[in-house]
């Protein structure tokens, strides 16, 4: 059922560990804070997100280029989710915008518009942007609240 993952780590997931380990889906590992700008960027219609973070590591393409499997280095993605770009001579990576088919988030409490409160929840950081995105990218966002406002 899960073909394809993006994370920064997988250490809490293990159900994902043993997907990554026997080959059953592709698997990218990508620094937390580019995954969240490629996510700002798909919520902004912009093409990706630009930094020197990753230069020289194994998400650089000229390396490993992120992936974590076999899986994901036979994928078409592959070629398509960092790139290594030149900006003013300097190297730097662009980590590309990405359709999102599929949001879950957390939230306190919802109304019959589909607005979402989010008072009460531990981390309250990309939310929004990450429903921005799949909105924009023709997905669908599904929320878990703990009520509905009346």
């Amino acid at each position: 059922m899960l073909r394809r993952v993006i994370g920064g780590h997988y250490g809490q997931v293990p159900k994902i560990q043993e997907l990554v380990k026997n080959n059953q889906c592709e698997a990218w590992a990508l620094p937390m804070g580019s995954i969240s700008r490629m996510i700002r960027a798909q919520s902004a219609h912009r093409p990706g997100h630009i930094t020197t973070i990753g230069i020289s590591t194994y998400v650089d393409p000229d390396l490993s280029g992120e992936s974590m499997n076999d899986a994901a280095l036979g994928s078409p993605l592959h070629s398509k989710l960092v790139a290594k770009i030149d900006v003013n001579g300097q190297a730097n990576l662009c980590y590309k915008a990405l359709p999102i088919d599929v949001v879950i988030i957390r939230g306190t409490t919802a109304d019959s518009a589909s607005n979402i409160t989010l008072e009460y929840e531990s981390l309250p950081c990309d939310q929004k942007i990450c429903a921005e995105a799949a909105k924009n990218s023709g997905g669908v966002v599904i929320a878990q609240v703990q009520q509905m406002a009346l």
